[in-house]
């Protein structure tokens, strides 16, 4: 069932293909994409409600490219930014958790700190 696409959306859609068929017939410099975009801009002004189902479309596709772009992004990020990192951190011995010796020994490895604050370390935090 198609979800009914408010007249707003109607008008994007409208819109959109009207500067997709302008851009594409600045480039290869045809009257009929002209004609055409004037044609559809006709329609988005008068009866926006018949591009419907292609904003339809066109949302729904949006949608699909923004789980997908946003997972593969992120994806791409990992390991071509943190993974390197962690293989250089490890490679220089690099143990600023201090895990290596939390699984050694009994002990704790908290760090105990003995400082005193004062006022003006609580003034600018961050």
């Amino acid at each position: 069932m198609m979800k009914v696409m408010t007249k707003k959306q109607n008008i994007e859609f409208g819109i959109v293909s009207t500067l997709v068929l302008l851009v594409i017939d600045a480039i290869c410099e045809t009257a009929v994409l002209r004609k055409t975009a004037i044609f559809t801009l006709l329609i988005t002004a008068l009866f926006p409600v018949l591009y419907t189902p292609f904003s339809f479309l066109w949302y729904k596709l949006a949608r699909i490219f923004e789980t997908v772009l946003s997972s593969l992004l992120l994806a791409v990020i990992f390991f071509l930014l943190v993974t390197p990192l962690g293989f250089l951190r490890r490679w220089l011995s690099k143990d600023t958790l201090q895990i290596r010796g939390f699984k050694k020994g009994t002990g704790s490895v908290f760090v105990v700190r003995n400082k005193t604050f004062e006022t003006s370390d609580l003034e600018y935090q961050y």
